[in-house]
C-alpha cells in the first residue's frame, strides 16, 4: 500500500478480476472492500445478485457510493465547486530510476552520493520504510532519484 505503482497495479487487477465473476462494476467494488468471499457469502444468504437489492454491512454500502463520488468529482470538479489554481498543485519532481540488487546501509548517505536528499528520496519511496535495505536475497528493487536541481517540495 505504500508504493503507489504496486498498490494501483494490484487494484486495478483486482477490480478486473472481480469483473470477470461479476460482470458488474458495482460488485467488483464492494468486493474490493468486503472481499469476494463476503460478497458470495452474501449473495448466497439472500439470494440476490444485484448489488442494489443486497444488504451490505454499512461501510461497503458507503464505499461503493464514495468511489461513484470521488469519480464524478475527479471527471468535474468545477462542477460541484472545486476550482483549483493550478498553482497551488504540487508540482512533479523530475527523477530517474536506478535499479539495485544489493544492500544499502544508509539512505542518507545514498541519497548525497545521488545529488539528492534524503527527504526528496523518500518522497518518491514511500515505500521505503526503514533508513536501509539488507537484501539478503538480492532481490532487485528499482528506486526513483530525484534529478539534478530537485531541490524542494512544494
Amino acid at each position: 500500500r505504500y508504493h503507489v505503482e504496486k498498490s494501483t497495479e494490484a487494484a486495478c487487477q483486482y477490480l478486473k478480476h472481480s469483473y470477470n465473476v461479476y460482470d458488474n462494476w458495482t460488485l467488483s467494488a464492494a468486493s474490493y472492500n468486503i472481499g469476494r468471499r463476503g460478497i458470495e457469502r452474501q449473495i448466497e444468504r439472500q439470494g440476490e445478485g444485484y448489488y442494489y437489492d443486497l444488504l451490505l454491512p454499512e461501510e461497503t454500502a458507503r464505499y461503493v457510493f464514495r468511489i461513484l463520488a470521488i469519480k464524478l468529482v475527479l471527471e468535474n470538479p468545477e462542477r460541484y465547486g472545486f476550482f483549483i489554481d493550478p498553482e497551488r498543485l504540487y508540482h512533479l519532481i523530475p527523477y530517474k530510476e536506478e535499479r539495485i540488487d544489493s544492500e544499502i546501509k544508509d539512505f542518507g548517505t545514498f541519497a548525497r552520493e545521488r545529488g539528492t536528499n534524503y527527504k526528496l528520496f523518500k518522497y518518491l519511496n514511500p515505500w521505503i520504510r526503514d533508513n536501509y535495505i539488507t537484501n539478503p536475497k538480492n532481490k532487485e528493487y528499482i528506486l526513483k532519484i530525484p534529478l539534478p536541481g530537485s531541490r524542494e517540495l512544494q
